[in-house]
């Protein structure tokens, strides 16, 4: 499952220059680590991801609503928008 961001979030760039650690590469393991029972099929996810990219709440890779890592809720098959109100998903 591709997680590819088109960009590196502020936080992600932080934590990469003062702490060694590549956060965009750890969530793609953490994505990819998920069991089968648990995991959105590629389609189910890439459809997410593209409906949260459109989002106006979408915060550089983070939900403005809950705070995840928009990739890491999109990938969860029992997961869902945690739009307020109107559920984009």
């Amino acid at each position: 499952m591709k997680t590819k961001t088109e960009r590196e979030c502020t936080w992600c760039r932080y934590v990469r220059l003062f702490y060694g650690r590549d956060l965009a590469r750890e969530l793609e393991q953490y994505i990819e680590s998920l069991p089968e029972e648990i995991r959105a099929d590629e389609e189910t996810h890439a459809a997410r991801m593209a409906i949260c990219r459109a989002c106006p709440d979408n915060r550089e890779g983070l939900c403005r609503h809950c705070g995840c890592y928009i990739a890491a809720r999109t990938a969860k098959k029992r997961e869902r928008c945690p739009f307020p109100g109107e559920r984009k998903w």
